[in-house]
């Protein structure tokens, strides 16, 4: 399998990876006899995780995953980051207005950068 990364150089294509990644899973199909569960465990990962991004990364017939993805998530989970954005201002005016202190300011900032990415 050590040749099938080393197609991979600084700069590749999409279209590359997406040869390697199914060249990774069909990999997983080649095993020694008697010896699949001991020399596949330690890879389980790596072979679970070029399935998933082969399925991703091709573009056929003009569909693109990636992009059909992330249009999905962001109109299924707009309203929720934007009901959380609206509950987060609130929840910390009255905080203000009461004078009680919050220690959850790294939440915060992570909620915002996703309100950001996927709701403007």
């Amino acid at each position: 399998m050590t040749g099938i990364f080393q197609r991979l150089k600084k700069n590749f294509t999409r279209e590359l990876a997406a040869e390697v990644l199914e060249q990774i899973v069909s990999a997983d199909g080649n095993w020694p006899a008697k010896r699949k569960t001991i020399l596949r465990q330690p890879l389980e990962d790596l072979f679970a995780e070029a399935a998933f991004l082969a399925a991703l990364a091709p573009v056929v017939n003009g569909s693109d995953p990636l992009a059909e993805t992330g249009t999905g998530f962001a109109a299924t989970w707009k309203p929720c980051l934007r009901l959380a954005q609206e509950f987060a201002e609130n929840f910390a005016k009255r905080k203000r207005d009461d004078g009680t202190l919050g220690f959850s300011r790294p939440r915060t900032i992570r909620a915002e950068i996703a309100v950001e990415l996927f709701c403007r």
